[in-house]
């Protein structure tokens, strides 16, 4: 693999301590702290911030996150860089290379994707609902998921720091950009544009795909709920609250693992694109259609 960036040797050292104070309890709690930056995880934050706990908030809290997010696969396409197990002699710093349990390594290293995931959704949920647990909680997770990544031994610590710093800056940024905008539907497509050439380029990863996906169907979908839906999120019964997620969990989760189980589907660009704008657009439009109808 050619890459535009290698590794310090104090970092493999780093990596390769990591790797011999490790242990069996360290690999599954580890593994769970990172799931919390993967997509399913992210995208599952999304749903909650927007159908439960406040529809315009989470509107700008998943703008934050959906352009860091497609951002970052932009970045890693560039610098191509390899993970720390990826060079020979060091293969046994994958910690769950044998296991069961998936790292979510795809793609490449530079900088790391749930590092930046985590920096941008948590940083905004703190900015936006500005409660202590909630501040309290998110700053832990912004210390602990990229730690995770470095534990797993799928990314160098300039990996992870990068990654986090872009998260954090890209979530407070939009949340100066963004407090009095409004129409965030236009914003979302407006914004998609940047990101449209690089899809016709032959080195255009998946993760690419799939980010901008999520990110014009969020825009697509948002776009809807303002002009059509107008579903709320004020005073809503903790019954209707459950009855949402139960509901609107089971519509994205058919969606995201149905279409993802057709033969051949996750290897066509194109599909990979409509696969995630699908899960995105019912995400912010056609689901609160569906809350409005059932008043709910």
């Amino acid at each position: 693999m050619f890459s535009l960036i290698g590794y310090f040797k104090f970092e493999m050292e780093f990596m390769q301590w990591l790797y011999e104070i490790g242990n069996k309890f360290l690999n599954v709690f580890f593994w769970a702290i990172s799931q919390i930056g993967g997509t399913i995880a992210i995208i599952a934050f999304m749903c909650v911030t927007y159908w439960i706990i406040d529809k315009t908030k989470g509107k700008k809290i998943t703008y934050a996150i959906t352009v860091s997010m497609t951002f970052n696969n932009l970045l890693k396409m560039f610098f191509s860089a390899s993970r720390p197990f990826e060079y020979e002699g060091y293969e046994h710093l994958r910690k769950l290379k044998d296991s069961s349990l998936s790292d979510s390594a795809t793609g490449t290293s530079f900088p790391s994707g749930h590092s930046q995931n985590a920096g941008s959704a948590f940083l905004s949920l703190s900015l936006y609902l500005k409660k202590k647990w909630i501040v309290i909680v998110s700053v832990i997770l912004i210390i602990l998921v990229p730690l995770s990544r470095l534990y797993l031994g799928v990314h160098f610590p300039k990996d992870v720091i990068l990654g986090l710093s872009i998260g954090l800056l890209t979530a407070f940024l939009s949340f100066k950009l963004l407090q009095k905008a409004q129409n965030m539907g236009y914003i979302f497509l407006i914004s998609s544009l940047i990101f449209i050439p690089f899809l016709f380029l032959k080195s255009t990863s998946h993760d690419y795909f799939r980010s901008f996906g999520l990110f014009l169907g969020a825009g697509v979908g948002i776009l809807f709920e303002e002009k059509v839906v107008n579903f709320s999120t004020s005073n809503i019964s903790t019954k209707n609250k459950i009855l949402r997620l139960i509901i609107g969990f089971s519509i994205i989760g058919i969606i995201y693992i149905g279409m993802g189980l057709i033969p051949g589907f996750k290897d066509i660009n194109s599909l990979v694109v409509l696969h995630h704008f699908l899960v995105s657009i019912s995400l912010f439009g056609l689901i609160p259609l569906i809350f409005k109808q059932l008043k709910i």
